[in-house]
């Protein structure tokens, strides 16, 4: 749009020109606001690759329907989940039916093991698609999916540049697919307390209180999964963090009330009513089933010092060469940035100088 501004006295006329501004519904406007064409693709590259590694053999579409349930875990938690949907049916009061969402039974019986979470959600999958061995599944399926497209919008935000290939990567482990296909509880803690680690860097990296909330919420999901050692965890990896770079005061400022109330508001609930309806709750599930597990050999879970190498190695096949790389890679740049925080003639390191993630990827994954 042109328009005359008017100058001094004796002065020729200007015509200036005017961008005049988009109609907020034309298509300029759109296409500003539509994400580019390359995010889309790679969005779409992600979807259907993290889909078909969760997903495939484990629907009926897929050929997943003649997979039953194996092991003592899969059928035993299956069971205290359809046990937990027939006590929902049947109840007739308010009473009974908030009773049934607190006690989970195996064969009419209390059974006091693990926290209920894993037995919530399979009900709900159960009441949408019915109670089969695939649908016992969806639930550990679901939560999969929730990490890895997590770790890649996180990467993508924060490490740009590998962020496909990291979700990609960890969508396609064994490990990843197989805990995925299982009607357990090992899921249920495993991606919510990653996607709270992932969480609680973010706040490292960018001190907003937003990205804090992730490791309250998140930690509070996966102790309603598995109990205490949820936030032992992340407690343990941030301590050893704030140890290795010196950073005391990570420790203090990572505590925050209004996700402290929210960790609390969410856990406390289920624990208090389940240790009300189950006086021997407290004995069962903290003294044995948390203390002597990890202690002693009760439940004769005790393997060799060298187990845990073997299951990671195994876990993260077909990629343990680059994922045994990636940590020593890992550990020497942990160990560059050590010296040169301590040491003053040590060179910097290369690629990113100052960088932390190195270093706590590397203690989580220990």
């Amino acid at each position: 749009m042109a328009c005359l501004r008017e100058g001094p006295v004796g002065e020729t006329l200007e015509v200036e020109t005017i961008q005049e501004p988009s109609a907020p519904d034309s298509p300029q406007v759109w296409r500003r606001r539509l994400p580019r064409w390359g995010y889309v693709r790679e969005a779409a590259v992600f979807l259907g690759f993290a889909l078909f590694f969760l997903v495939y053999g484990q629907t009926p579409l897929t050929g997943g329907a003649g997979l039953g349930l194996v092991g003592a875990d899969e059928p035993r938690y299956a069971q205290i989940a359809h046990e937990m949907l027939h006590r929902l049916n049947a109840a007739h009061t308010v009473k009974g039916w908030l009773s049934a969402w607190v006690t989970p039974y195996l064969y009419g019986q209390p059974w006091l093991e693990k926290p209920a979470l894993y037995y919530w959600r399979a009900v709900g999958v159960f009441k949408e698609f019915g109670v089969h061995d695939w649908t016992a599944r969806l639930p550990s399926a679901s939560f999969a999916f929730i990490m890895v497209a997590l770790i890649y919008l996180h990467m993508r935000r924060f490490r740009p540049g590998g962020h496909l290939d990291a979700a990609l990567i960890t969508v396609a482990c064994a490990g990843i697919m197989g805990f995925a296909r299982g009607a357990s509880t090992d899921m249920q803690m495993a991606a919510p307390l990653a996607i709270g680690l992932l969480g609680w860097y973010a706040w490292y990296e960018t001190d907003s209180k937003f990205w804090l909330f992730d490791i309250y919420f998140f930690t509070g999901v996966a102790t309603l999964a598995k109990g205490p050692v949820a936030p032992f965890l992340a407690l343990v990896i941030v301590a050893a963090f704030a140890f290795l770079r010196r950073e005391w005061s990570i420790l203090w400022r990572s505590f925050w009330w209004p996700g402290a109330a929210l960790y609390f508001a969410m856990v406390l609930p289920w624990f208090i009513a389940v240790q009300y309806k189950n006086p021997d709750f407290f004995r069962v599930f903290f003294l044995e089933h948390n203390l002597e597990r990890f202690a002693t050999n009760r439940y004769e879970h005790q393997q060799p010092f060298w187990y845990y190498l073997v299951v990671a190695l195994l876990a993260v096949m077909p990629w343990t060469v680059v994922a045994v790389r990636a940590l020593i890679d890992g550990i020497q740049t942990s160990l560059c940035e050590w010296r040169a925080r301590h040491f003053s003639n040590c060179k910097p390191c290369a690629g990113r100088p100052g960088d932390a993630f190195p270093e706590f990827l590397v203690l989580w994954a220990l």
